[in-house]
């Protein structure tokens, strides 16, 4: 009896393992189409943006933006495009003809500026549409 706990104890800890392994794997695709992988960094303060990615054999390799088409870091897929306040990295919000990204808002941490990519190019910033409560008078 105690051989049928220990296996599945086993088995257990191994699809743990396994799954930790192919869970959230960051990975960027450069202009020239290779695919780095490795734990990625995104460095988006200062005037050139930057990521740094660290690879299993501890190497480190910092690709700036117009060397990179897209990465993807913590689950979600970044890329670099033209934007309102010229190139930044935005976050993939919803794939299609007309694209919708999120970025950086000047000296915030967050994503929440929206901005619209067509397929041939073409983009649009969205403006921030806020309501307040109308009060009584």
């Amino acid at each position: 009896m105690k051989t049928f706990g220990i296996i599945h104890i086993f088995l257990f800890l191994i699809l743990m393992i396994a799954y930790q392994c192919s869970s959230a794997q960051d990975f960027a695709v450069t202009v020239k189409g290779d695919t780095v992988y490795g734990s990625i960094k995104p460095l988006t303060y200062g005037l050139e943006k930057k990521i740094q990615i660290t690879r299993a054999d501890k190497k480190r390799t910092m690709l700036s933006m117009f060397e990179v088409k897209s990465f993807v870091f913590d689950g979600e897929t970044f890329h670099p495009i033209k934007g309102p306040n010229g190139y930044a990295f935005m976050k993939l919000l919803k794939r299609g003809y007309l694209s919708l990204y999120a970025y950086q808002l000047d000296n915030q941490l967050t994503y929440d500026g929206l901005f619209l990519v067509k397929r041939d190019g073409s983009s649009l910033d969205v403006p921030n549409l806020t309501f307040r409560k109308a009060g009584r008078s």
